[in-house]
């Protein structure tokens, strides 16, 4: 079975085109992952930022029972 238009040409032009999509396709996987990776980043960031925030809160408030039960008549 011959290919359309029969000469080598088309085939080497073929040939290079499916040898070229593989990559610009993994260029734009790779950005994708690297923006997906950025977003993880900065979600993990907030998430700590969230704990430290509730350690924090915890910390005083158990600083203000201790206070408080080691001073009872304040």
């Amino acid at each position: 079975m011959a290919l359309p238009g029969g000469t080598s040409l088309h085939l080497a032009l073929f040939l290079s085109f499916l040898i070229t999509l593989p990559t610009a396709h993994l260029e734009d996987v790779d950005h994708s992952l690297y923006a997906h990776t950025e977003n993880e980043l900065r979600r993990n960031i907030l998430i700590n930022q969230l704990a430290i925030q509730e350690l924090l809160r915890q910390v005083k408030e158990q600083k203000e029972v201790s206070t408080t039960c080691s001073h009872p008549g304040k």
